[in-house]
């Protein structure tokens, strides 16, 4: 049996969408343009930066465009590249793109028991534009290739007089129910889309006995302060760009994964300072094993229906996968560690933690490096103004260690009006960093200065890693980031 080693949310660059669901998040932030992008790596290459090794293992990745997934000519291309690496792999999709939909049920055996389909039930759209059979014929078609799927319904108003209608059909086409899932607002924190009152809404919906729901309903604008990985066991992936983010709802950027496929990631858990009102994918994110102090059903319980006739939705390939946690095959960070994280990146999302918690964590990292035997380090700083550095050089100047000096890595290559702009960036950062270095009695240097040596090199922009990193002098083989420092 197969276990997660991460889950990865690729987000497609594809606003473009076939139907036009009001309740849909894209269209309420009117970002659904209609357009496909395309991709700035090719598959092939994104091939290469996504192997198992890299990753930590198996991942599961989640393919879901910002419209509908399919209408991507290079969707089925980078599912199957996926699966060829080991991977398994979740398509998002309305269920009537029949061409792309035929394609992936037409690859390998080995490579479908991997695969699973998650088909939104847009039950008013289907029926206005008479869709209702190649919905169902569709799904048909995955289930008897021998594919995992399964059938959700976003709840809403409009939709509640065709309760009975969409349940029969439902057990009639596929056996059971189907799953139903919360509508949001996203212009409102998050809040429920529906004008009933709340008690009228989960009776309405309840109906389905849908696991899904009925645990979203725990959730729902229930702030979490538990320690979170997001960034670390789970990540979203603008598979457009390369850039990594920390969690499905975004967050700051970890690193650019496409860039150099053989540089490590290094991953950055958020901890404790989520900056969102409640986690409105906690029926992924939490049932994958995000947190772990969390206790929650598999995700294969959200997914998976028995029908009538004994027959699940789910494969049992991807039924038993979807039954493991990411934490049971990733290392839980230490509690010194979780402290690091969690002050540091409280200065990255503005939380700022108080005195007491910098005192400790000052303790710990001294602690931490002390038994590594390292008396002197030096700061790489990126010509930007990181949000959290003046936070990471009081913290270093607090400790019983040399700061010798910063030095600045900036790579000012590209067109006249990049270098132009990164120039003007760059002297706002001087400004700010001569004066703070001056008045902290540290010495800023420039990348191609005389760089004396030191025992530890900290790269203080975790995002800019893969660019920050080549720049420095090859006698530096002790080097981390500001995320890794107390690894």
């Amino acid at each position: 049996m197969d276990n997660i080693h991460r889950l990865v949310n690729f987000i497609l660059p594809v606003t473009a969408c076939n139907f036009r669901c009001h309740y849909c998040y894209v269209r309420q932030e009117e970002r659904q343009t209609g357009k496909i992008d395309d991709l700035d790596y090719s598959p092939e290459h994104i091939q290469r930066c996504m192997t198992k090794e890299r990753w930590g293992g198996i991942c599961h990745i989640n393919i879901c465009g910002l419209g509908e997934t399919l209408l991507a000519d290079y969707a089925v291309d980078l599912a199957v590249k996926m699966l060829e690496n080991g991977h398994y792999v979740s398509i998002v999709t309305n269920g009537t793109i029949t061409e792309r939909i035929k394609e992936l049920c037409n690859i390998s055996s080995e490579l479908k028991e991997r695969l699973f389909f998650k088909f939104s039930f847009h039950y008013l759209e289907l029926e206005k534009r008479g869709k209702i059979d190649v919905f169902f014929e569709n799904v048909f078609l995955v289930r008897s290739c021998g594919c995992a799927f399964s059938v959700e319904l976003t709840v809403n108003d409009e939709s509640v007089p065709y309760i009975p209608t969409i349940r029969k059909m439902c057990r009639e086409k596929i056996g059971a129910d189907c799953h139903v899932i919360e509508s949001r607002n996203n212009l409102d924190g998050f809040s429920r889309l529906t004008t009933l009152p709340i008690e009228e809404h989960q009776k309405l919906w309840g109906q389905f006995n849908s696991n899904l729901f009925a645990f979203q309903q725990t959730q729902w604008m229930k702030k979490c302060n538990e320690f979170c990985y997001a960034g670390d066991y789970i990540t979203s992936l603008n598979v457009g760009s390369g850039w990594l983010l920390p969690c499905f709802s975004g967050g700051e950027p970890i690193q650019n994964v496409f860039k150099n496929p053989n540089e490590p990631i290094r991953f950055a858990a958020i901890g404790r300072n989520c900056p969102w009102s409640h986690c409105y994918a906690a029926y992924v994110l939490m049932t994958s094993g995000v947190i772990p102090t969390v206790k929650t059903p598999t995700y294969a319980e959200f997914r998976n229906r028995e029908c009538e006739d004994g027959t699940q939705w789910l494969t049992k390939t991807v039924s038993e996968f979807f039954s493991t946690k990411i934490y049971e095959t990733n290392p839980q960070y230490s509690h010194e560690k979780e402290l690091y994280i969690d002050i540091l990146m409280s200065h990255v999302y503005n939380h700022h933690l108080n005195s007491t918690d910098f005192s400790q964590v000052a303790k710990e990292v001294q602690s931490h490096l002390g038994k590594k035997n390292i008396r002197t380090v030096a700061v790489a700083v990126y010509g930007r103004d990181d949000k959290w550095i003046d936070w990471f050089f009081s913290l270093l100047k607090n400790l019983k260690i040399k700061i010798k000096y910063a030095v600045d890595i900036s790579d000012s290559k590209g067109n006249e009006e990049t270098v132009r702009e990164k120039l003007k960036h760059r002297f706002k950062y001087y400004v700010k960093r001569w004066i703070y270095c001056k008045k902290e009695k540290i010495l800023l240097l420039n990348k191609n200065d005389y760089l004396p040596k030191v025992d530890l090199m900290i790269v203080s922009d975790y995002a800019h890693a893969t660019e920050i990193i080549p720049f420095i002098p090859v006698i530096y083989k002790n080097i981390c980031t500001v995320t890794e420092l107390m690894d």
